[in-house]
């Protein structure tokens, strides 16, 4: 007589979800209904052992299965066991995140906490490019942002973006649309910082050693009035490449581009040529924490006649 075989997670899941008779966009509404909302792909990649709940926010949602299938309490979860340690899956020696090093670091990392508990150091960025697009009057009119990234551990289903607002911008009107491979999930707003966090919900489930492109846009619509802009590393990347597109009609008389440890400290400043006399460039090879970035002179603004 063959010896059974033994009931792990996913046969569980696969046999509560073939007994009740259910489709996985079903048990999606049913779920979101609960208040707890998990992807159809993540369910699928749960029943066929693929992915397997880690973070705390999928432990809730198997628990809410649970109920759903009228299983007993911790018929599901109690097959989970121990939380694989992440150390032995890591594919390299990511650096932590430090964002002490960032301005306003200290509400960055509440805001990450918040919207990403345990994104923090799951992802290597290998490349980043930003599009700054200016509009006529000096308007800072959206920020387009498109990064390359590898897995360092099984699981990695989000990242986050956040943006430093200017003192003074409605908040309420900056928002962050999905471009390609993410669409927008939490979002959270520190008015007394001048900060917008954006969690960023990827098309799927990804594993260590996997890479993923994913595009965004943050809308802004507002007067800029510092004349400059930078990116704040809060651990060292392969490449960053930023591009200040100027409205045609406001070119700036001069630009400069700067890299710093810290945003507070002295710069290191070397003046930049304009590309097409409205577009500057920038290319940081393996920045390390600290900020890079362009700052800019326009003419005064005639005064109204």
């Amino acid at each position: 007589m063959r010896p059974r075989a033994p009931v792990t997670f996913e046969t569980a899941l696969r046999s509560a979800i073939g007994e009740s008779g259910l489709t996985l966009h079903a048990i999606r509404g049913r779920l979101a209904r609960r208040g707890v909302h998990v992807g159809i792909g993540t369910l699928s990649n749960w029943q066929t052992g693929h992915n397997r709940p880690e973070r705390s926010e999928s432990l809730r949602a198997v628990t809410a299965l649970e109920e759903l299938f009228a299983l007993a309490p911790g018929a599901l979860t109690a097959l989970l066991g121990p939380r694989r340690a992440r150390g032995r899956q890591a594919v390299g020696a990511t650096e932590r995140l430090r964002f002490d090093t960032v301005p306003s670091g200290t509400a960055i990392a509440r805001i990450v906490g918040e919207i990403c508990p345990e994104i923090p150091n799951d992802v290597r960025v290998l490349y980043t490019e930003e599009e700054v697009v200016l509009g006529a009057g000096r308007i800072l009119s959206e920020i387009r942002t498109r990064f390359l990234a590898r897995a360092e551990v099984n699981g990695v289903d989000r990242c986050f973006a956040v943006n430093l607002a200017e003192p003074g911008y409605d908040l309420d009107t900056i928002r962050v649309s999905a471009v390609r491979n993410c669409r927008p999930g939490r979002v959270r707003r520190d008015h007394a910082q001048w900060l917008v966090g954006t969690e960023l919900l990827l098309d799927r489930v990804y594993n260590a050693g996997e890479t993923f492109l994913i595009e965004y846009t943050a809308v802004i619509g507002q007067p800029i009035g510092d004349h400059e802009y930078y990116r704040a590393f809060a651990r060292p990347i392969g490449l960053y490449v930023l591009r200040i597109r100027f409205a045609p009609s406001e070119p700036p008389r001069r630009c400069h581009q700067f890299q710093a440890a810290n945003a507070d400290q002295p710069r290191g400043e070397r003046e930049l040529a304009l590309t097409d006399a409205r577009i500057a460039l920038v290319a940081a090879q393996n920045p390390g924490r600290g900020v890079v970035g362009v700052r800019w002179e326009w003419d005064p603004v005639p005064p109204i006649q």
